[in-house]
């Protein structure tokens, strides 16, 4: 029987509560005030908080990318659940992203 790997991505992951998105937006905001009040300059802050989002967004998406490619590749496998999914990659090492 073969999984959909979109199937499994949903049914492993619930979805995010207000609680963490609103730590993640408070976090972010205490960043960006004190990247401002560090730089002193309007310019030096723009560039610097610009450059850390897309690092950021950069990070994110190759994240996702590498856990859906590892999905897919064990969605084949007879693999159920995500716990045994994350179990066959653990086991592989560092290999399982190659």
């Amino acid at each position: 029987m073969k999984i959909s790997p979109i199937h499994l991505i949903r049914s492993a992951f619930d979805p995010i509560g207000t609680s963490v998105l609103l730590t993640a937006l408070f976090g972010f905001s205490a960043a960006v005030v004190l990247i401002i009040l560090a730089a002193r300059d309007w310019k030096l802050a723009l560039w610097t908080i610009l450059s850390f989002s897309i690092v950021i967004i950069i990070f994110a998406m190759w994240n996702s990318n590498q856990t859906l490619r590892l999905v897919i590749r064990h969605s084949g496998t007879g693999a159920s659940s995500w716990r045994s999914i994350c179990a066959a990659v653990l086991s592989n090492g560092a290999g399982a992203f190659k």
